[in-house]
């Protein structure tokens, strides 16, 4: 059984790329699933099936927000 990697080398403009290209991936799906009833197409895959991809995405992109640690400054800067 092969082993899998554990460390990957992936800076921060590499985690927002594929942040980005997940999200628009979710949102061009959403357009699918939106649609998927008024085109009642036979090559188009079933609405659970892209919706299952969808909530995978969604998963991982939550994944990823975890992971990343947030800057907070010690002393108070208002905001907004």
């Amino acid at each position: 059984m092969p082993k899998f990697r554990t460390h990957f080398e992936l800076d921060i403009k590499d985690i927002d790329f594929i942040e980005v290209s997940l999200t628009k991936r979710v949102g061009d799906l959403t357009r699918r699933v939106l649609t998927a009833d008024e085109s009642k197409g036979q090559d188009e895959p079933k609405s659970a099936e892209l919706m299952q991809e969808i909530q995978q995405i969604r998963g991982l992109l939550g994944k990823i927000h975890e992971q990343k640690i947030w800057y907070d400054p010690k002393e108070y800067h208002p905001r907004g």
